[in-house]
């Protein structure tokens, strides 16, 4: 109820724009009312003072001082609990009309700040307090620029209030500045708040361009990402590409060019991959690649050592191990590797299994630039693929 009310009363917005609009204007608004309250707090004194000085009744004075700084704190508190969440955040939105009802308050009670002026007062203090009434205004008027809607209520509250007291409780001193304060309000009317509106508008304009620009720069951004990821991603299985992986390789192999630690890098091919693709199709053995990069993935821990997974080919990958431990046993490692890869994988209701020939190239025994350390592990595949069928042919004789 109360975002709706707010809504209403900083006129109707459907948009995201508008709703960006909004948002960034409150911004603002926090910022350029951060002096209201000490202004207000001041005027308040004055009054105050001016009352004393006329011979005012103390209990009169203390009750419109007291209830009037009340008000003003809790403006005053508002702002400060507003700039505590963030922008985008829905409960500034409702303290933002809760401040707003603060603010009204408080110029309805300096609209009726005469009261603090004894029966028996002089024009001076009448003239005192009007100058105030005026300063405040137009301090409002300057302070609250983005928001017409505010600034004009504020005006309409407080002089409402002072012609209501004027009409009611007038004597021959309000009689006298019962004009200059209709003549301030026409002025207002007709000079001031039209320049107000110019300057709102623009304010309006600059944010914007300023949204509008931020969401291009933001949208940049994410196409350039996007872009990167694709440029250095598989698009079927997500994973790193070939070119991910040797930069990514080229940069490890130079950090570790004065280092005695070593590192791993799996070439893996899988063994009879074409087969599925032939006898179920290519959106079967594509659904089939992103299982196994799934796999690799799950059996590499990606993120918890630097670990990679890269496609380099159609049914081609590598695994990068950075961290080499004395608990990492490698022949286990391809052996678990191979396992996990054998298991059948369910396929639009097909459970359709795969193998996978595996070299594995070590930094720097085998290699210390990222072709032989590739040539290497590729070698070992293929010494691996040719076991595989020397044992799968001797399976089959016996």
């Amino acid at each position: 109820m109360q975002n709706r009310q707010l809504t209403l009363l900083f006129a109707n917005r459907e948009s995201e724009m508008d709703r960006e609009l909004l948002f960034e204007k409150i911004e603002q608004f926090l910022g350029q009312s951060y002096f209201n309250p000490a202004m207000m707090f001041a005027g308040a004194s004055i009054v105050l003072f001016v009352g004393y000085s006329s011979g005012s009744l103390f209990v009169d004075m203390l009750a419109w001082y007291l209830l009037s700084s009340m008000v003003i704190a809790v403006v005053q508190f508002t702002d400060w609990r507003c700039r505590q969440y963030d922008k985008w955040d829905e409960k500034r939105i409702a303290l933002i009309w809760f401040r707003t009802i603060a603010g009204f308050t408080v110029a309805g009670l300096f609209g009726a700040s005469y009261v603090v002026l004894p029966p028996e007062h002089d024009a001076s203090s009448m003239l005192i307090l009007t100058i105030i009434l005026v300063a405040i205004v137009f301090g409002v008027f300057v302070n609250n620029t983005l928001f017409p809607e505010y600034y004009i209520t504020f005006f309409v509250v407080l002089t409402a209030s002072a012609i209501l007291y004027a009409v009611f409780y007038g004597d021959e001193h309000m009689v006298l500045y019962a004009p200059i304060l209709l003549g301030l309000c026409a002025a207002a009317i007709i000079v001031v708040i039209p320049k107000l509106l110019v300057m709102t508008r623009i304010a309006v304009e600059a944010i914007e361009v300023k949204i509008s620009l931020e969401k291009e720069v933001l949208d940049h951004i994410k196409t350039k990402k996007i872009i990167e990821h694709q440029a250095l991603h598989d698009p079927l299985t997500g994973v790193a590409n070939r070119r991910k992986f040797e930069i990514d390789l080229d940069k490890l192999i130079r950090e570790r060019k004065n280092s005695a630690n070593s590192f791993a890098v799996l070439f893996l091919d899988l063994n009879g991959f074409k087969s599925v693709n032939d006898s179920y199709g290519h959106a079967v053995g594509d659904a089939m690649l992103v299982s196994i990069c799934k796999r690799l993935t799950s059996f590499a821990g990606l993120g918890s050592d630097g670990e990679m997974v890269a496609r380099v080919g159609g049914d081609e990958f590598c695994l990068l191990y950075p961290h080499l431990s004395a608990d990492i046993v490698l022949e286990k490692l391809v052996a678990d590797l191979k396992l996990a890869l054998s298991e059948p994988i369910a396929v639009n209701d097909q459970r359709v299994s795969v193998g996978a020939s595996v070299g594995v190239g070590i930094y720097p025994q085998d290699g210390t630039t990222l072709d032989e350390l590739l040539v290497h592990a590729d070698r070992q595949m293929y010494q691996d693929k040719v076991n595989s069928k020397l044992k799968r042919r001797s399976t089959d004789k016996d």
